[in-house]
C-alpha cells in the first residue's frame, strides 16, 4: 500500500510541466539545444525534441537561414519544459516580445471551461476577456 502510494506520488509529479520567461543566450544546432537566461538570473539549457512546438517566431524566408526554428539569440522567450534530473526538455516555446506573441499579466478572475474563455485583470484594473484557441479534456 505504501509502495503504491509513493509510486502515484513520483507519477503525478515526474513530468510536470513549468515554464520559465527568459532571453534566448545560446543556440546549439547540433546538439538540438538552447540557453536560456531567465529573469532571475538563472541559466536553462532546454533539449528539443521532435514533440516541441514553437509558436510567435517566424519561419519563412531569410529569417529561416538565421534562426533555429525561428528563434535567434536574444529572442525573448516562455519556455514550458519538464525536467527529468537535471535534464530540462522543452515541450513549447513562445517568443514573446518583439516580432512575437503579445502577453498580458495580471490576476486570474473568471475562467469558464465551457465558453472557453477566461477573464485577467491588469495592474491598471482594465479587464481583458480571453478565448482558448485549443481544445483540451
Amino acid at each position: 500500500m505504501i509502495l503504491g502510494i509513493l509510486f502515484l506520488l513520483f507519477c503525478s509529479t515526474a513530468f510536470a510541466i513549468t515554464a520559465v520567461k527568459g532571453k534566448v543566450e545560446k543556440i546549439d544546432r547540433t546538439a538540438r539545444t538552447i540557453v536560456v537566461k531567465a529573469e532571475d538570473g538563472t541559466e536553462h539549457t532546454f533539449h528539443f525534441v521532435g514533440r516541441t512546438a514553437v509558436h510567435g517566431a517566424e519561419m519563412a524566408g531569410a529569417a529561416a537561414k538565421e534562426s533555429f526554428h525561428g528563434l535567434r539569440e536574444g529572442s525573448e522567450v516562455v519556455v514550458h519544459y519538464t525536467a527529468k534530473g537535471s535534464d530540462e526538455t522543452a515541450e513549447e516555446i513562445d517568443h514573446v516580445g518583439e516580432g512575437g506573441l503579445k502577453t498580458t499579466e495580471g490576476t486570474l478572475t473568471r475562467f469558464d471551461r465551457n465558453a472557453k474563455t477566461f477573464t485577467i485583470k491588469a495592474e491598471t484594473s482594465t479587464r481583458r476577456l480571453m478565448h482558448f484557441l485549443m481544445n483540451w479534456e
